[in-house]
């Protein structure tokens, strides 16, 4: 048995990866905890260095992914660089470091172009992040690979959680994605805390050759599941993409994860609406010759988060 400190995550993916990592864990006879956002934010050097001292394993899932960490970069660095730097120096300081498991994203190598039988993407591929989310995933690796600890990364696809946001349509219908379940994504990370002989490696995690597909394709059996009408090509914009189809002939033979789900694509569950899921797409309401109708929420957020963060700002000042 094994104690273990896992980052909590809380996007669309990585709240389900949390909650099924966690139950194989148990399941497995280990002894996981999770440290939150929140304490991992405002947690003192002395506190976080007791958390990692304490267990063998250190799995880091939380993380800020787009169109966040280009919304709000400062936002995504604080969580996503920073506090992996806080994490991995307070494993440091351990008199016996635990192992480091990264949770970490193909995107560290760019904006993938893929197309028909082009070869897949491979865990050799150079880093050349294009975007926030990417840069920073990259850093967080060079953070480690210069840590001196234990560590092994595991690079995910990403897919736009499904939900009313135009986010969702900006990537082109033809993108290539290899989409994984979040089952398989908990049992890669559970099989990597058992498996001895990881360290420094970097591996690519994805649902394997059966489950590669374009991008309208795969959403569309997704909503068709739940009882919805397909999305037209027109609605779709023309951004490539941070998934692709990948090479996971290493990462499968390491850590037999594929095969046990069924894709579930991330976002909202339960029926959405099919007209107001069509609101948000620009390039349909661009062909139609009209205005997207509705704001997209992320956006709202945003805006007025930003918005009360400065007025609250301005208020304490006056009131200094």
């Amino acid at each position: 048995m094994s104690a273990i400190l896992i980052t909590a995550a809380d996007d669309a993916l990585g709240e389900h990866l949390t909650a099924l990592l966690l139950a194989t864990l148990r399941e497995r006879g280990h002894a996981p905890q999770l440290l939150t956002d929140a304490e991992l934010a405002t947690l003192g050097d002395a506190a976080l260095q007791s958390r990692c001292a304490a267990v063998e394993v250190v799995i880091h899932l939380n993380e800020a992914t787009p169109p966040l960490t280009d919304r709000d970069q400062w936002s995504g660095f604080r969580r996503n660089v920073l506090a992996t730097r806080r994490l991995i120096d307070a494993c440091r300081a351990s008199v016996r470091p635990p192992r480091f498991l990264l949770r970490s994203a193909i995107a560290v190598c760019g904006l993938h172009t893929g197309r028909g039988d082009a070869p897949a993407l491979n865990a050799k591929a150079p880093a050349a992040a294009v975007d926030s989310y990417g840069r920073q995933k990259a850093e967080c690796e060079a953070l480690l690979h210069d840590a001196g600890l234990d560590f092994a990364i595991l690079r995910l696809g990403l897919l736009p959680a499904l939900g009313y946001s135009s986010f969702l349509f900006e990537v082109a219908a033809d993108a290539r994605i290899e989409p994984a379940d979040p089952a398989e994504l908990a049992l890669a990370f559970a099989n990597a805390v058992d498996r001895p002989g990881l360290n420094g490696l970097t591996v690519l995690i994805g649902g394997g050759a059966a489950r590669r597909t374009c991008y309208r394709d795969g959403l569309n059996r997704v909503l068709v599941a739940r009882g919805m009408a397909t999305l037209p090509h027109a609605a779709f914009g023309s951004a490539r993409h941070l998934d692709d189809w990948m090479d996971t002939t290493e990462s499968e033979a390491l850590l037999r994860y594929q095969g046990r789900g069924t894709v579930a694509w991330p976002g909202a569950r339960g029926r959405l609406q099919h007209g107001l899921l069509l609101a948000h797409s620009r390039a349909l309401a661009a062909a139609e010759g009209r205005s997207p109708r509705l704001l997209d929420a992320r956006v709202g957020l945003t805006l007025l988060g930003r918005g009360l963060r400065s007025a609250s700002a301005f208020v304490g000042r006056r009131g200094r």
